[in-house]
């Protein structure tokens, strides 16, 4: 009986992601509420830590305690009261070795050992030679599972150059001929790394899955070199940014806490609109608490937050068209009438553009100014609630001092701000500069002299 009284229609709205969704009109709220897109995407922390979620979910930050890459059994004590996932410096020796060279650094340095490109020459269990290259981990024999490989991969180890042929088996199970990987990374390293001493925050991916390639040792020079500079950043260690991480911690850093902060803050303004919106607005708030209630959670989409504004400015000029009534009735014609019930009662999104017609209609024509209700606290964007998120999305920048800015454009004539006003206050109060001591290799020792 209940199906009788649902219209599954399908909603067929173009979400705010781009995808169409794949809700109904009944679970859609007849595209006031729409329904979470079903599109699953894979986010990349700055830390290095993945995880899948629902498309543009303004999600939970890492709630890993830290990341460790290298493959020493060492458990690290890592406070679990810190706000951010921490980055392992590991001190011990670097495992990252062949039989044609070796590391000579500490884990946590970059590896001074550049890629082996030699295949690999160990003869598997079955009999079958290797085809990694030499320095990675042996991959399961390819002779022997030839029928579950994709064609290309088939084609390369039955061509005439087999013997020379070699691939890398990325963490995410994909095989990757070394060559391709190779120039696939040093696109990346270049795209990344920028000549005026910027740096995207990024982590070379995947080719077929964009999965983070976090573990590769062939690649672990650039990985360490990236965690190099982000360390400044996570550990709190850098003079340069004691007072900033002081004024983080004392401030509110829980996502989840903000994320009920602006909850509340919008309930309470559609609980303050007036009583003949009442109707409509507890239609909304029913289909919102309904949502947060079966997912357990306040992580809403960004369309949800989007058609949450639009239902707020919606309810704003039902609320004048109610008032006004009956001076519309005899100023206005049927038709103008019909237009306004269509866009303020009807199925369909109260876009801005609607909002436009619908302010023509009511009396706003002769108001330049724009009358659209942003739901967010004062002073906020949704830029500030996307960039909390910490996620490798090609806006995160890093100066060659250690600051993180969040640039939705890049250019040229990118500078620090932060830099800026370090150099002008150091200019002031005349601090000098450090000089950096060379880090000691194995077997290495400094000269102390007498006086």
């Amino acid at each position: 009986m209940l199906k009788d009284r649902l219209c599954i229609h399908p909603c067929d709205a173009t979400l705010e992601c781009g995808h169409i969704c794949k809700g109904t009109c009944s679970t859609c709220h007849q595209k006031r509420f729409h329904y979470p897109c079903d599109q699953q995407e894979l986010i990349v922390y700055m830390c290095g830590h993945s995880r899948q979620q629902r498309c543009h979910e303004l999600g939970p930050r890492c709630t890993q305690p830290y990341i460790k890459i290298c493959d020493h059994k060492d458990i690290p004590d890592i406070s679990s009261r810190s706000p951010k996932c921490a980055i392992y410096q590991c001190n011990r020796y670097c495992l990252n070795n062949c039989k044609h060279n070796r590391c000579n650094e500490r884990c946590k340095n970059e590896c001074d050992r550049l890629p082996c490109n030699s295949k690999c020459t160990r003869r598997l269990h079955d009999g079958h030679y290797c085809f990694g290259v030499c320095g990675e981990p042996c991959i399961t024999c390819l002779n022997c599972r030839e029928t579950e490989l994709p064609d290309e991969i088939r084609a390369a180890i039955n061509g005439r150059n087999k013997r020379n042929i070699s691939f890398v088996e990325l963490e995410c199970g994909h095989l990757i001929t070394t060559g391709k990987l190779d120039e696939h990374v040093q696109k990346f390293e270049q795209e990344t790394f920028l000549p005026n001493g910027f740096m995207h925050v990024e982590y070379p991916r995947c080719p077929k899955c964009q999965y983070p390639l976090i573990k590769c040792k062939r690649y672990s020079a650039l990985i360490k070199k990236i965690h190099g500079r982000l360390e400044k950043f996570y550990s709190g260690t850098e003079t340069l940014l004691v007072d900033t991480l002081r004024q983080r911690r004392n401030s509110d850093n829980n996502r989840q806490k903000k994320l009920c902060d602006l909850f509340i803050h919008v309930v309470g303004l559609f609980r303050n609109l007036k009583e003949q919106v009442s109707t409509e607005r507890d239609k909304i708030l029913e289909a919102v608490y309904e949502h947060v209630k079966k997912n357990d959670s306040l992580f809403l989409t960004r369309q949800q937050w989007l058609d949450l504004e639009q239902e707020y400015n919606r309810l704003i000029f039902i609320d004048r068209f109610k008032t006004l009534k009956e001076v519309l009735e005899n100023d206005f014609n049927q038709s103008e009438i019909q237009t306004l019930n269509d866009n303020l009662f009807g199925p369909n999104q109260f876009t801005q553009s609607i909002c436009q017609k619908c302010k023509t209609l009511l009396y706003y024509a002769d108001d330049d100014n724009d009358i659209w209700q942003t739901i967010l606290p004062d002073q906020l964007k949704w830029d500030e609630y996307e960039k909390d998120q910490h996620i490798c999305d090609r806006k995160w920048m890093m100066c060659s001092k250690g600051h993180l800015m969040w640039v939705k454009d890049i250019t040229e004539q990118l500078t620090c701000l932060q830099c800026q006003s370090n150099d002008n206050g150091n200019a002031r109060i005349g601090m000098p500069h450090r000089i950096a001591t060379p880090p000691l290799r194995r077997g290495g020792y400094r000269r102390s002299y007498r006086r």
